[in-house]
């Protein structure tokens, strides 16, 4: 069995010791071939070679502390184990352990990518993992988030994802956490469908990473936690053979399953294995046992015992006492009789009247039903999975046909295709099945009913929503294609809702228990009605039979429309149980005895018993080849339509000639035919299934929409770009087209949605420039795209291909794309074609893949040129050098332009933490505005002399921001006040700066200085303003008050007691103090006025003298300094003053404008002045 780092299993179980130590086992690894068990009871790891089926030496564990493993894993660098709540690295032979971490919760699974580390300890209700670097046994980041935990987690390391379930929250759901290529945490999301499916506790990852299942066994996708398929049953365990073919551990079975998970074989041992694993050949079956050796007892049997399910025995039906659970008309005439009871499929000929070979089933199904278009037989179990019978078979039997979510609730055919129901979703859905098990479509928020019925005139299912008050009835369009289309339902709500559904043949009216009769089409109840309640209702000769059970007696009733008069009657002293047509003039009334025995009755139209005689007409043989696929779009001709026959007649086909078939594999395509020697040969219904290719067209507009010189090349008329449609496309879905849509706005395809543009288009007449298109693939492809710069119509000048052959891989990415100098300003056209080849032209053919039109605009920059950018990744860079400004992310420079026409940058945010990083020089200023998005965003000033100016800016112009780092490589500015924060943050409150010591902040009235803390082992100032505002600052300056150096006590004022506190404070430790001292000795105080990091005389003569200089200057010294001119009398330098913009300008600091208040320097030249040292007025 091949392997490699991916093919890692985890198993945790509880295993019953019958002596007195009890053993559990920590975790079970597979990893390169060996099967790796961590005892909780044993200092060790006992390992078991997968290939020669043999033991090896265990390894032994040495823990300084004693412990016992509580969780392990294993990879090609080395043994990680977790002691409860203390994880641990050794080598591979278990030597040099390295404590790494320990967590304040016990782990609950550890993982690796490369050189990641990722323990996950998720507790309660939150979701708590640490990454550590494997190189250096560091932290990288931890996660403490709440409610989408990752309980039984797995991890795929392609898509760099935790998986899990959650635990103790209602509905349970299956949930992610994502990690970056460094270790770094991003989001921590549950799926979209938040417990609409069966609950889990444990998650497995597929080998090839595009699936990711839990032990309720759905299947969901690793990219969007998408149900894909269900495998119908819990699972234990699961292992992989040939890293392909699931196998599941289900109690005491081990299942084989297809790659489209069906069963396809299963071996149920005499015990409950507590885990297993696959080799090339084999499954290895693990039981604990205390007395064998290395604690286990391991079975190896052969993966060909996995056998398919075998049916049971035929049981013979005639003088069976029964019920039938569902009675159907087969093709060839005969009646289909389900009953669960004997797990049997009976089968009654109505021209011999008696039963043929009965078709014995594999288990109990809880539904049947009949396609006669298909003739095959469908059978849904309690697991989900649903099994077919085909009849055109020799031998019938059952097969394999699809899996639901979970228990069915509902089943019925709809032509070809299979329609069913479960509780999964939001209420219950409805699900449809092309005749190869295909699911077509799903709709949840949908009904339960005690039954469905299928009108093919009408191409819709009937159906109440049993259990809903008012009951209803409702219909629900199955499209050609196998969609579920339109819904409806009755204006009453409530009325005469009351099992069975009848249809009339013709699709004309409805008919119910109840005797109520509704219109078919509107769903409106007729004034017209049955005069009593009935049990079942059939059609012959056109004519509406009815069945009751009167008084221990059945009676048929025929009525007469279009008043429904009751015209004839005839009494059976059976109790009756259904009606069918099984001819035209034929009719089947199935009653049963006093013994329990079903009694078949046939009558004819006026009620009379009769006979289906065989008249001996021999049936004509019609031969008709499997017609070549056609395009969708193409209408039928007599090249698909040319059934023959050596009999002479007539054929009518359906769909007739000249039909468009909607796209799709096995489309159905049958004919009647008639023969003109009635007297000796029967009329024929034969069948054939055809490929309708479909074809994925463009949309953009004609030149009479567009004002444009020319037609764009949309039409298939005009060789209009076309694709196969397949696995190969843009966005989520491809659908198929008849036809190009010349469209006004080129939105004409509503699956256009794999290409959207993340950043502006800029018209200069002499200067190239650049932009980026995000596009979404569904597979490794390559893509060519074209703009019509010069709006003309056309794609074919110089200069307008925009991407030649550029490779792109599964998922989202980000395109760039050049553009030369002369575009045109306007609306214009963006065309862009997906395929496996290549090297495309803006029209033609191609085999696979997808094209997609979009109009996007070509900006003028005389217009107040505003850059409007969408985030693809975590983070954007934005710079302006040597007069080109660029708007990178991760790396990818997303646009180019002049920064002399630039003014505004308009950014979109993800839902992760983004980070905008600024630059600036000195040509010009960048204004940003947006929305940073959902996470914790940050704002990065990383150049020199930027002044970023909050105070003036506009509510709503830029918001979601958590941080703002002005740091940068020189000095910058930040202008602030309460209202801004309250402006730009995402919860209106709370923001963190961070500087240091040459950048100048300005925090505007109205805050108060509070102790400072630690938030995430980081040190912040903590400013408190009006309305709740909160700024959290974090700078070199550990023990200085950020508003006002010399207000020591935080009280706002400075005051001779802000001195004495500094000398008390050097009176009690007796010295200078700095470092851990100057910490844990201030109390909540703000010691350090002259920003050294010391505690020293200096630091009150410096309070001394201010208030001197303040007394000097004609100030009263107890008077509240403001914070603003207590900033700038702690800072050096000269900057520009609060500028007026409405916008976030971020822009260079003017060199020739002062403070308007106090500097340190003055406070220094105090300092220097004899004689002011010696006023007595400083002496205490």
């Amino acid at each position: 069995m091949p392997r490699n780092k991916l093919s890692v299993r985890r198993r945790s179980l509880r295993c019953e010791n019958l002596e007195q130590r009890r053993l559990l086992v920590a975790s079970v690894i597979e990893h390169e071939g060996i099967g790796h068990i961590f005892w909780d009871s044993v200092a060790q790891v006992e390992r078991f070679d997968l290939d020669a089926e043999q033991w090896l030496s265990p390894i032994s564990l040495q823990d300084p502390t004693g412990r016992l493993p509580t969780k392990g894993h294993v990879d090609g660098d080395g043994i990680y184990v977790a002691y409860d709540k203390s994880v641990y690295r050794y080598d591979l032979d278990g030597s040099n352990p390295e404590h790494l971490i320990n967590t304040q919760e016990t782990v609950q699974a550890i993982h690796t990518d490369g050189d990641i580390l990722i323990v996950n300890h998720s507790s309660g209700l939150f979701t708590r993992a640490t990454s550590i670097d494997k190189t250096t046994f560091t932290v990288t980041d931890t996660i403490d988030d709440y409610l989408d935990t990752i309980y039984g987690s797995s991890i795929s390391r392609t898509h760099n994802r935790i998986f899990g379930r959650t635990s103790g929250t209602s509905p349970s759901d299956i949930t992610y956490l994502d990690y970056s290529n460094d270790g770094t945490f991003g989001y921590n999301g549950d799926s979209p469908y938040h417990g609409a499916y069966p609950g889990g506790s444990r998650t497995w990852v597929f080998p090839d990473e595009r699936a990711v299942v839990d032990d309720s066994g759905t299947v969901y996708s690793t990219e969007s936690l998408t149900r894909l398929n269900s495998f119908g049953v819990r699972i234990d365990e699961l292992d992989f053979w040939e890293e392909s073919i699931p196998i599941v551990l289900s109690g005491q079975t081990v299942t084989a399953f297809s790659n489209s998970l069906l069963p396809t074989g299963s071996k149920t041992l005499s015990y409950e294995p507590d885990y297993f694993f696959v080799n090339d050949t084999n499954v290895l079956a693990f039981q604990f046992d205390v007395n064998a050796n290395h604690g286990f007892e391991v079975e190896s049997f052969s993966i060909n015992e996995l056998n398919t399910a075998s049916p049971g025995i035929e049981v013979e039906p005639v003088g069976l006492p029964f019920t039938p659970d569902k009675i159907d008309l087969a093709a060839d005439g005969t009646v289909l009789i389900f009953s669960q009871t004997h797990r049997s499929l009976f089968r009654w000929d109505p021209v011999l009247e008696a039963y043929t070979d009965s078709v014995p089933l594999i288990g109990a199904p809880e539904y049947m039903a009949y396609s006669a278009t298909n003739n095959v037989a469908y059978l849904a179990y309690e697991s989900g999975l649903i099994r077919q019978i085909q009849f055109d078979q020799d031998s019938p039997e059952e097969t394999p046909f699809a899996t639901l979510p979970s228990r069915p609730a509902g089943l019925a055919t709809a032509g070809e295709y299979l329609f069913a129901v479960d509780p999964s979703g939001a209420w219950v859905s409805h699900y449809t099945f092309a005749p190869d098990g295909t699911a077509i479509d799903e709709k949840d928020w949908n009904h339960f009913s005690h039954e469905f019925v299928w009108s093919e005139p009408n191409r819709k299912i009937y159906h109440f929503r049993d259990g809903t008050s008012p009951n209803d009835l409702h219909s629900e369009e199955i499209e050609l294609d196998g969609s579920i289309g339109a819904q409806s339902e009755t204006p009453l709500h409530g009325g005469p809702f009351q099992h069975p559904i009848r249809v009339a043949p013709d699709g004309s009216v409805v008919v119910l228990g109840s005797g109520a009769i509704f219109n078919a089409e509107t769903l409106t109840q007729l004034p017209y009605s049955l005069s009593n309640q009935i049990s079942d209702a059939a059609w012959v000769d056109g004519k509406l039979v009815t069945l009751r059970n009167i008084d221990g007696v059945s009676e048929l009733q025929k009525w007469a429309v279009p008043t429904y008069a009751n015209v004839k009657t005839h009494q059976n002293e059976r109790q009756g149980y259904a009606l069918l047509a099984v001819r035209e003039d034929r009719l089947l009334s199935v009653n049963i005895d006093d013994s329990g025995v079903p009694v078949f009755e046939i009558y004819d139209s006026d009620l009379l018993p009769a006979s289906i005689v065989d008249d001996g007409k021999s049936r004509p043989e019609i031969v008709w080849d499997m017609p070549e696929p056609i395009y969708y779009g193409d209408p039928l001709t007599e090249d698909q339509l040319n059934a023959n026959s050596e009999v002479a007649g007539d054929f009518a086909y359906s769909p007739e000639l000249g039909s468009v078939l909607a796209a799709g594999s096995e489309q159905q395509l049958s004919v009647v035919f008639t023969p003109h020697d009635n007297a000796n040969y029967q009329t024929v219904t034969m069948s054939v299934s055809i490929d309708v290719i479909g074809l994925d067209y463009g949309d953009a507009p004609a030149g009479s929409v567009s004002g444009f010189a020319s037609d764009y090349p949309t039409l298939a008329a005009d060789d209009g770009a076309r694709h196969i449609a397949g696995d190969l496309y843009l966005g989520d879905a491809i659908d198929s087209d008849l036809d190009g849509s010349v469209d006004t706005w080129a939105i004409g395809d509503e699956r256009d949605d794999g290409v959207s543009l993340l950043t502006s288009i800029i018209a200069l007449p002499n200067h190239p420039s650049s932009s980026s298109l995000s596009v979404v693939a569904s597979d490794t492809g390559v893509v060519d795209a074209w703009l019509d710069m010069n709006r003309d119509g056309d794609w074919d000048d110089e200069g307008e291909q925009i991407l030649k052959s550029f490779q792109v891989a599964a998922g989202s990415q980000v395109v760039p794309f050049d553009l030369p100098a002369g575009a045109v300003a306007g609306n214009t056209t963006l065309r862009v074609r997906l395929s496996s080849a290549g090297d495309l032209q803006p029209t033609g053919f191609a085999n696979d893949g997808e094209v997609e039109d979009h109009q996007v605009l070509i900006q003028d920059p005389s217009e107040g040129f505003v850059l409007d950018a969408s985030l693809i990744g975590s983070s954007v860079e934005i710079d302006s050098d040597e007069g080109v400004l660029q708007f990178r992310t991760d790396g990818t420079v997303l646009a180019s332009v002049p920064a002399w026409i630039f003014s505004i940058v308009n950014v979109d945010g993800t839902e992760q933490d983004d980070v905008f990083d600024v630059e600036t020089d000195a040509e010009g200023e960048v204004v940003v505005r947006g929305s940073g998005g959902d996470g914790f965003d940050s704002l990065v000033i990383a150049g020199a002399g930027a002044l970023l100016d909050l105070h003036s800016l506009a509510a709503g112009e830029l918001t979601d921001i958590e941080q703002i780092d002005i740091r940068g490589v020189g000095a910058n500015r930040l202008d602030l006040s309460v209202e801004a924060v309250g402006n730009v943050t995402d919860d209106a409150t709370t923001l963190a700066v961070i500087h240091d010591e040459d950048d100048k902040v300005v925090f505007g009235d109205g805050w108060t200085a509070q102790p400072p803390r630690m938030i995430s082992e980081v040190p912040y100032h903590v400013l408190s303003g009006d309305g709740g505002a909160e700024l959290r600052v974090s700078n070199p300056y550990l023990l200085t008050n950020p508003l006002n150096s010399f207000d020591v006590n935080r009280s706002g004022n400075v005051s001779a007691l802000d001195a004495l506190l500094i000398i008390n404070r050097l009176n009690l430790v007796g010295e200078d103090f700095d470092g851990d001292r100057l910490v844990s000795s201030a109390d909540g105080m703000y010691l350090d006025t002259s920003k050294d990091l010391k505690v020293t005389a200096l630091d009150a003569l410096r309070v001394i003298n201010q208030l001197s200089v303040q007394h000097a200057g004609g100030e009263f010294v107890d008077s509240t300094i403001s914070p603003q001119a207590s900033l700038a009398a702690d800072i050096d330098g000269e900057v520009e003053a609060t500028t007026d913009r409405p916008n976030f300008g971020i822009s260079q600091a003017s060199s020739n404008s002062v403070w308007s208040y106090l500097s340190d320097s003055l406070v220094d030249d105090a300092m220097a002045d004899e004689d002011l040292l010696d006023d007595e007025h400083l002496l205490f």
